[in-house]
Formats: structure tokens, sequence, C-alpha cells
């Protein structure tokens, strides 16, 4: 199958998105409402941006 997406000219690209949720959105079938098994780990090890005011993992995107 990619071949033929190849050889039709389309370049193939995998994409995981680089997010982990403290809650998740539960809008279909197989979605778990509590964080993701990532979650914990990265804020553990300081890998998440903090809010500046609290030093909690940031939740959301910061005001503009």
């Amino acid at each position: 199958m990619f071949a033929r997406v190849a050889a039709l000219g389309f370049h193939v690209c995998f994409w995981i998105t680089p997010f982990v949720n403290r809650k998740n959105v539960v809008d279909m079938h197989g979605i778990q409402p509590w964080p993701s098994k990532n979650f914990g780990p990265a804020a553990t090890a300081g890998h998440l941006v903090k809010e500046q005011r609290t030093g909690r993992p940031q939740a959301r995107a910061p005001p503009t």
C-alpha cells in the first residue's frame, strides 16, 4: 500500500502528538478520563512546562 502511495507522489508521515494529558476528553469508546500513563513520570522528571504562579505542570496554553 505504501509503495503505491509513494508511486503516486505522496510522502507518508506518521505523527504522534507530543502531548501528555492531565485529563482526557472522553469523546469515543476506549478513551478513559484519567491522566495519560506518561503524565506522572513526565511531571516528576520536570519535563513539563510549569505555571509560574503555582509551580504545577501547566494544563492549558498561557494567555497571550
